[in-house]
């Protein structure tokens, strides 16, 4: 069985409007999450090194979080969410996923090599 988990980045000196974009457009995604991202609909469609994958939009609030579910899982997703802080003006970013108890410490770590190349991408 699956079990929860969330990480949670810190970007400085980065635009919340920004930071959105690039995790819910189809350019935004291509250019850290996946080589390519097509969005139909509902329906995102991430391909790496000639393989695809297809999540569908669960639900999203404009500018605060974004919630996918595999098409190959029932019983899960993954979420993107981001938050101000008022007192400092950091933008985090919390990602939401699944993973069973023995891959968790992998999927962290995929998540944080994926978030690096956000980073990059962002010039953060």
């Amino acid at each position: 069985m699956k079990e929860k988990f969330q990480v949670e980045y810190v970007f400085q000196n980065i635009s919340a409007t920004i930071l959105w974009r690039t995790i819910t457009s189809s350019q935004g995604l291509s250019e850290w999450f996946a080589d390519s991202c097509d969005i139909i609909g509902d329906k995102y469609v991430f391909s790496w090194q000639g393989t695809s994958q297809t999540a569908y939009l669960l639900k999203s609030d404009e500018g605060k979080y974004i919630r996918f579910r595999w098409e190959s899982e029932t019983d899960s997703y993954f979420e993107f969410r981001i938050e101000t802080s008022k007192l400092t003006k950091n933008v985090s970013l919390t990602i939401i996923d699944f993973a069973e108890a023995d891959d968790k410490d992998d999927a962290i770590m995929l998540w944080d090599s994926q978030v690096d190349n956000l980073r990059r991408m962002m010039g953060v």
